[in-house]
Order: C-alpha cells, then sequence, then structure tokens
C-alpha cells in the first residue's frame, strides 16, 4: 500500500467534486433509507474551494483517490 496526502490541482477540481459529491451522498443514503434530497450541493463546494486561504486535498492509495479533505487558514 502506497498512500499520499496531495494538494489538488486546478485540473483536478472536476474529477475531485465528482467523487466528493458522490461520497457524501452515497454514505447519506446508507444512512436514510427515505432520503430524497441531494446532501452536499456542488456550489458548496465551490464555495469552499473558493473560500481565501483554503487549500484541498486528495488522499492516494496505490494511484487511486480513496478521500479527500478542505481546509482553510480562516
Amino acid at each position: 500500500m502506497n498512500s499520499n496526502l496531495l494538494p489538488v490541482s486546478q485540473s483536478d477540481f472536476t474529477d475531485y467534486k465528482k467523487e466528493m459529491l458522490e461520497a457524501f451522498q452515497k454514505r447519506a443514503a446508507a444512512e436514510f433509507t427515505d432520503l430524497d434530497m441531494e446532501i452536499l450541493p456542488e456550489e458548496d463546494i465551490d464555495r469552499s474551494l473558493n473560500t481565501k486561504g483554503a487549500i484541498a486535498y486528495k488522499a492516494i492509495d496505490d494511484d487511486e483517490m480513496v478521500g479527500g479533505a478542505m481546509v482553510s487558514d480562516e
């Protein structure tokens, strides 16, 4: 197993957001069987990514993104 935590580049944002949206929706659907709403709107991710001082990271394991995080100094 080869794991790394790397900054998300501008060219990765589309795939990063897609993975985040799917992960949040899948987890919520597993918890709430009557779920009929979008858990994490893309606009929320965009707002976080565009926050001053924000940095997005992706967790990579054997060349596959397995997670991510956004942090901000604000």
